[in-house]
C-alpha cells in the first residue's frame, strides 16, 4: 500500500497500537511525502465440526492469535483467554481489538491490551460471533524486500469464532 500523506498512516496506526509513530518513522529515516507499507495476514478461524471438541495449535507463524479456550465446548462464564504472540513468544501489553457481532448483525469495537502475561480476557456472549486482530509494527524484513520495495512491514494476526447459544 502507498501511502501519499502521512496523516493517513499516522492515524492508522496509532489506531493499531503503535506508540510514537512519528519518531518510529523518523529513526526508520523514511520519505513523510510518500511511502509504500507491505502486509502479511495471519488468520485462524475457529470452528465446530459435530460435537466441536477441540483445541487451538500455535501454528508457528510469524504472529497469530491463540485462543487458550474452546468457545464450542468450554464454559466462558469467567471469559475467552486469547494470547498474542509474536514470533512464538507471548506479547504482553499487546493492543488487540475485538470485533463483536450480535444476532441482528450489529457490530460493536472494543480495544483491549493483553496483561503481563500476554493475554486478554473477553467477556463473550451466546449468539455472538467475535473477530480479533493484532497487528505488529516493523521495520522491512529482508524477505519482504526481495518480493516488493516497502519501507513499513505490519503483520496482522486474526481470529474468528462463534459462541453457539
Amino acid at each position: 500500500m502507498t501511502y501519499q500523506k502521512w496523516e493517513k498512516f499516522q492515524s492508522f496506526a496509532v489506531n493499531k497500537g503503535l506508540q510514537n509513530p512519528d519518531e518510529a518513522h523518523r529513526a526508520l529515516d523514511i520519505s513523510f511525502e510518500e511511502f509504500d507499507e507491505g502486509y502479511t495476514r495471519c488468520s485462524k478461524t475457529l470452528i465446530s465440526l459435530g460435537n466441536g471438541v477441540g483445541i487451538d495449535v500455535e501454528f508457528g507463524f510469524e504472529t497469530e492469535l491463540a485462543a487458550q479456550l474452546n468457545p464450542y465446548t468450554d464454559d466462558l462464564s469467567s471469559g475467552m483467554p486469547v494470547r498474542p504472540l509474536y514470533q512464538s513468544d507471548t506479547k504482553p501489553n499487546a493492543l488487540v481489538q475485538v470485533f463483536e457481532r450480535d444476532p441482528k448483525g450489529t457490530v460493536s469495537m472494543t480495544n483491549m491490551t493483553s496483561n503481563i502475561q500476554g493475554i486478554v480476557v473477553l467477556n463473550t456472549r451466546a449468539g455472538h460471533d467475535y473477530m480479533l486482530d493484532a497487528v505488529t509494527f516493523r521495520a522491512f524484513s529482508s524477505k519482504l524486500l526481495e518480493r516488493m520495495d516497502v519501507d513499513w512491514e505490519t503483520l496482522w494476526a486474526n481470529l474468528t469464532f462463534s459462541v453457539p447459544e
